[in-house]
């Protein structure tokens, strides 16, 4: 049987473990969107891999930009979200980290690239990749 003590220990750890991880959503997603073209090729790429319809995906991410966390837009942002649970919003905050990742690795390249000269416009305009 399990003592009071155990349980209020039990109760601390699993508000704790709730608080980290909405500090870690947010400090990780703070103002991630700010190129509106790369922004739609985002949505639509996250969209078809997860498979939601990109005006939740959209609401979503707007709302992880305003620094809410997964759980308070899963509990209190239903009808901006679409009714998505803590489960999709997490993948779509997955997915949108990699890709801004990807985003910044590119341009991180491409960057070098120009440093050595040898950057042309084709490559500097190129879609691939994001």
């Amino acid at each position: 049987m399990v003592r009071t003590n155990e349980l209020s220990v039990l109760l601390l750890i699993r508000i704790y473990s709730r608080v980290l991880s909405g500090l870690f959503y947010f400090c990780a997603l703070k103002n991630l969107s700010n190129n509106k073209k790369l922004d739609n090729k985002i949505i639509e790429i996250i969209s078809g891999t997860i498979g939601i319809n990109t005006s939740s995906v959209r609401n979503t991410i707007a709302l992880l930009d305003e620094g809410a966390t997964v759980p308070f837009i899963a509990r209190y942002r239903k009808e901006r979200t679409g009714s998505l649970d803590e489960v999709k919003i997490g993948e779509i905050f997955k997915q949108l980290k990699k890709l801004k990742e990807l985003q910044e690795r590119k341009e991180s390249i491409l960057a070098s690239i120009d440093e050595q000269g040898k950057l042309t416009p084709e490559l500097r305009e190129s879609d691939s990749f994001l």
